[in-house]
């Protein structure tokens, strides 16, 4: 996917074309369809996402199914996190067009995305359902990254559904047994999750240079996301061995890089009041307890991992401990009140 990511700026070119007074609606739904990992490789998937938004109205009985079956499964299969309920509806909206028209691979690519997207809602039943028909439509002869696809979706399911670590990472080290980083996006995905294991058991040094190890691979050449994901793990675990220094300048970079290869995500922000009050900033951390609080109450956000709440738990007794509620809560509305790239410059000042 590398290869064609110098050809964003063309891309950009023929959608303004296909969404003009001059263009074709049928050419634009077509050219979304296939870009959806052309934005990962770049690092743009928010861009992408407005990009479905305005398209989305178009889908409608005049479409051709196989084009809207492949535009939904675009919009599901972008890269984020911060859209999970809309992209999980998507999956769905895919497989259901798929399965109409007899496309078995399609199908199982629609539905395992699917199970991705309601474990990170922690959606139990949807996610269950979705796993458990892609099970039957596996094919042996089909590529091997297929299978893996499945496989990551148990893992997430073990640990974001039903809080099982263990068994988490037995399905996650199984997957990826066999492939080298960079072999296939979803080994690479469960090699992921490896660290975030670490992180959970209390092994920081573990999880630090698992995630070094990723971000030495050729892997986080070919996708933003993957690197920005990797350092806030990695900035996670240089604060849990006091490292603060090095954790502000690793959690700076990847909650920038986040902001445009997912969107609007919540969960680094937990590391970041962790840092925060760590480093005896109380009123930013405050501040920024609030915000996460604000994206909390929002209905159907997706989870945040357990992992990260840990870290937001600690920012609060923390904060709490150290300021008066009367102006912890002050601190709070405030933080409440914040976008992301305001909540950013507090956490980061200077970005």
């Amino acid at each position: 996917m590398l290869q064609f990511a110098p050809e964003l700026d063309n891309v950009r070119a023929a959608v303004a074309w296909a969404n003009g007074p001059t263009g074709n609606r049928q050419v634009a739904i077509d050219l979304a369809a296939a870009t959806d990992m052309l934005w990962d490789a770049r690092g743009f998937n928010n861009e992408g996402a407005q990009l479905y938004r305005v398209i989305e109205p178009w889908i409608d009985q005049s479409v051709p199914p196989l084009s809207a079956a492949r535009f939904w499964f675009a919009v599901a299969d972008l890269r984020m996190r911060t859209e999970a309920k809309r992209q999980a509806e998507a999956a769905l909206k895919a497989a259901a067009l798929f399965r109409n028209l007899g496309d078995r691979f399609g199908t199982f690519r629609s539905l395992t995305v699917a199970a991705h997207q309601f474990a990170l809602l922690v959606n139990r039943e949807g996610a269950k359902q979705a796993l458990d028909e892609a099970a039957t439509l596996l094919d042996e002869g089909w590529p091997e990254w297929l299978e893996t696809s499945l496989a990551f979706g148990r893992v997430l399911f073990s640990y974001l559904v039903e809080a099982d670590h263990a068994t988490a990472k037995k399905l996650a080290e199984a997957a990826i047994v066999g492939h080298r980083l960079g072999d296939s996006f979803y080994a690479d995905r469960c090699a992921l999750m490896l660290p975030s294991f670490d992180l959970a058991a209390g092994d920081f040094t573990s999880a630090l240079g698992r995630c070094d190890e990723i971000l030495a691979s050729s892997s986080v050449v070919e996708s933003v996301q993957l690197r920005s994901q990797t350092l806030v793990i990695r900035g996670a675990a240089l604060i849990n061995i006091g490292e603060l220094r090095e954790a502000d300048a690793t959690l700076r970079t990847a909650c920038t890089l986040l902001m445009h290869a997912i969107g609007p995500s919540t969960y680094p922000y937990c590391y970041a009041a962790h840092l925060l009050a760590l480093q005896g900033r109380l009123a930013d951390a405050a501040r920024t307890i609030g915000w996460i609080e604000a994206r909390m109450r929002q209905a159907d956000r997706d989870g945040i991992p357990p992992v990260a709440l840990s870290s937001y738990k600690a920012a609060c007794d923390i904060v709490e401990s150290a300021l008066g509620r009367e102006e912890r809560d002050g601190y709070a509305g405030e933080g409440a009140l914040l976008n992301l790239q305001q909540v950013t410059r507090i956490a980061f000042p200077g970005e």
